[in-house]
């Protein structure tokens, strides 16, 4: 009994000093059943929730066990076990071991175990193991472990494991293991392990593919696209709207019957495709896969061109070849015959490492003809 009398007392002391200073002690069992009521409108300095606390505004410390609800300004620290919300402007840093929620402006640290959102301007860091969402603009940074969301513009980063959006980013970085988007015009750096889109976009783009309606910058990718043409694209295919892509088959003294498709841009081009067999007699056995970049110049009908390239070789029987790569180089001559077909022939030479067996490099001529096939996109000849 004497316990409980203390515990009133006390109460009633830290409620009349509260009501008598214009700072305040909040203890708070549940709602309305607490030392400082709603209706108080001096900050609390200090707020102790168990479980849950609600207060008028804070300027200090606030912790709880599971919620809170602070309804004004929060100038301080907020630690709350599984929810918070502040629903006027907050600086300071705020802690949510599940869900935090800020319903208007934000200026310091927001973290949560599962999921942090902002409604109004945020300043500063943003974190949490699942998701970030800011309703507008963000100047600072977002980490996440899977998604981060911006509804306005971005000045300062993202990085996630898997996707980053925002509307528009602004000198401004985007790092993901999946997939950035950009909805606007964007100046900045997207960095994606997948897939990197932006509607237009001043900077560069980093990924295994690369899309963009509009470039000021370089991409540096699998594959490449944008609709403008003189953006830089480092890749292994490029594309634009004005990519030529022409389906190729041709015989080789390398390997007898080949098909690949080309991708033609203003002054460079890629070739990607396959062959069989590699030496005639393991008809059934064996193949290789190749990659070719090159540069050309075309005057009327002719073009003329060079490549590097190279080639992977695999024999399906380890009875009659060994695995290998290559390297080659080729010089090529083409004619278009009309708007739809040209003919090629190409000359080089290829040097293949062999990965196994008593053959370790291999050296040879390359002597090629075949056949150029329409665009497959519009059909436009060759110009």
């Amino acid at each position: 009994m004497r316990k409980i009398i203390s515990a009133l007392l006390l109460s009633f002391s830290l409620i009349s000093w509260g009501q008598s200073h214009k700072t305040a002690i909040n203890f708070s069992v549940w709602d309305p059943l607490a030392t400082l009521p709603v209706s108080y409108h001096q900050p609390a300095v200090l707020s102790l929730g168990i479980p849950e606390s609600k207060t008028s505004s804070l300027s200090g410390l606030s912790v709880n066990f599971l919620n809170t609800v602070n309804y004004g300004v929060m100038n301080g620290v907020q630690i709350t076990g599984i929810y918070s919300r502040i629903d006027s402007i907050a600086r300071g840093f705020t802690f949510t071991g599940i869900y935090n929620i800020q319903r208007n402006n934000f200026s310091g640290v927001a973290a949560s175990g599962l999921m942090s959102i902002n409604k109004g301007m945020f300043q500063g860091l943003q974190v949490s193991n699942v998701q970030n969402i800011e309703i507008t603009d963000l100047e600072g940074l977002q980490i996440a472990g899977f998604m981060n969301v911006v509804g306005g513009t971005l000045h300062g980063g993202q990085m996630t494991a898997g996707i980053n959006v925002a509307q528009s980013i602004q000198s401004s970085i985007q790092i993901a293991g999946l997939v950035n988007f950009s909805l606007h015009d964007s100046k900045g750096i997207q960095i994606g392990g997948l897939v990197n889109v932006a509607t237009s976009l001043k900077g560069a783009q980093i990924g295994l593919l690369n899309f963009t309606k509009k470039l000021q910058g370089v991409q540096i990718g699998a594959i490449n696209y944008s609709a403008d043409t003189n953006a830089v694209k480092i890749g292994l295919v490029s594309v634009s709207p004005r990519t030529q892509i022409r389906p190729i088959v041709f015989w080789s003294n390398i390997s007898t019957y080949n098909a690949g498709v080309r991708f033609m841009n203003r002054y460079t081009y890629s070739i990607i495709g396959f062959g069989t067999p590699y030496d005639p007699i393991h008809f059934a056995s064996s193949g290789l896969i190749f990659y070719r970049l090159g540069v050309y110049h075309t005057v009327r009908r002719l073009t003329l061109s060079g490549d590097l390239g190279i080639s992977y070789l695999l024999f399906f029987s380890t009875s009659h070849g060994d695995s290998g790569i290559s390297g080659e180089g080729r010089i090529n001559v083409e004619y278009a015959l009309n708007q739809w077909l040209s003919i090629i022939a190409s000359g080089g030479y290829t040097k293949r490492k062999y990965f196994f067996g008593s053959r370790t490099t291999q050296m040879k001529p390359i002597a090629e003809v075949g056949i150029i096939l329409p665009n497959i996109l519009n059909y436009r000849s060759l110009k």
